[in-house]
């Protein structure tokens, strides 16, 4: 991967942490909540919302989504879109 690639990766990887951070938010549920929704681990969750992890597999993207109740695509394309 070039650091390019590598770069794009990772605002990719942020901007889906920020979505599920704000849908949870919206939602109004806990980590925990999302955590017994979804099957990821709320350290997991915890992780992400901190920006400590820089992966997220795709399993996980779909499981929250569906925990959320929203496309999946909604978790990459939401920061983007609040920026137009």
């Amino acid at each position: 991967m070039t650091s390019n690639s590598r770069l794009t990766y990772i605002r990719l990887v942020t901007r889906v942490y920020i979505a599920v951070e704000r849908l949870r938010a919206k939602q109004r549920l806990t980590q925990q909540q999302l955590a017994d929704l979804s099957g990821v681990p709320q350290s997991r969750i915890s992780e992400m919302e901190r920006g400590v992890t820089k992966h997220v597999s795709l399993d996980v993207l779909a499981r929250l989504a569906k925990a959320l109740r929203v496309p999946a695509a909604r978790l990459i394309s939401e920061t983007e879109e609040r920026k137009r």
